[in-house]
């Protein structure tokens, strides 16, 4: 973030759960990580910050 004259690395953890009506608001959780894996409720949700530690940067 050059603008605010701030380098290195950030990391942003948000201790919520993934869930259907919120995975929009990241581009990385899926209707899988809110506990719908087949498109059908059934498994339990993840927490965001599981999700997005699936990553590769």
């Amino acid at each position: 973030m050059r603008e605010l004259d701030v380098a290195g690395d950030w990391y942003i953890v948000d201790g919520g759960l993934a869930e259907l009506h919120n995975i929009n608001l990241c581009l990385t959780m899926t209707a899988a990580d809110a506990g719908w894996p087949e498109g059908v409720p059934g498994a339990s949700p993840v927490a965001k910050a599981v999700s997005a530690a699936k990553l590769e940067f």
